[in-house]
């Protein structure tokens, strides 16, 4: 072999010689070398919505409470069924007339009141209806505007006794004092254990 084929042959194998080295210099083994795993976990690009907390009720919105209206304590209230509420104006002390009376405001367990008569020439005044009561007795007295007894109590005679509905007249005498002034007549029965009132029933007039 010649000289310039001997050196090239040589430098061919310095060649892969040098570089076998380097690959195991670097590779340290026969291991293949794989990259770390990145420890920080990825995070949220910047394109993903962030939910925003609901806005407080700073008190300038009205709450569903405050829109719907509520009912007052009490706001419904009920007539008292021993009183008729109404006053009632009748020109009792010039000629002569009726009045019916109608509602739930003149009856009661006791008391069905029909119609208030009145006459000019009798001075009365009537009250026309019916009745149930113990041995078919009632009574009926009168107060003026402070509640205060000015009629005292009399009694009403019914057509039949409990538990027969009987007819009734009580005849109020139709006095000066009366005139122009609330006066409140009432009506009642007594319990025939004790006498107590039962059965209140009150009509409110004023007579002119």
């Amino acid at each position: 072999m010649s000289f310039k084929k001997w050196a090239a042959a040589g430098a061919v194998v310095i060649v892969l010689g040098g570089g076998y080295t380097a690959y195991r210099f670097t590779k340290g083994d026969d291991t293949p070398v794989t990259a770390p795993a990145d420890p920080a976990p990825s995070k949220p690009s910047d394109n993903t919505a962030t939910p925003q907390p609901a806005p407080e009720n700073n008190g300038t919105t009205p709450s569903n409470d405050t829109n719907s209206p509520k009912p007052a304590e009490g706001g419904t209230t009920t007539p008292d069924s021993n009183t008729n509420s109404d006053l009632i104006t009748l020109s009792a002390f010039s000629g002569s007339g009726s009045y019916p009376l109608k509602g739930n405001a003149f009856g009661n367990n006791s008391f069905q009141l029909e119609r208030i008569d009145w006459s000019e020439s009798s001075k009365t005044l009537s009250f026309v209806g019916k009745m149930r009561a113990f041995e078919a007795v009632g009574y009926f007295r009168v107060r003026d505007k402070n509640k205060v007894v000015i009629e005292s109590e009399s009694p009403i005679k019914a057509s039949a006794g409990a538990p027969e509905w009987g007819t009734i007249k009580a005849d109020l005498a139709l006095v000066p004092e009366y005139k122009g002034q609330p006066l409140f007549v009432d009506f009642y029965t007594k319990s025939a254990k004790d006498g107590s009132r039962t059965d209140m029933l009150t009509v409110k007039l004023q007579l002119q």
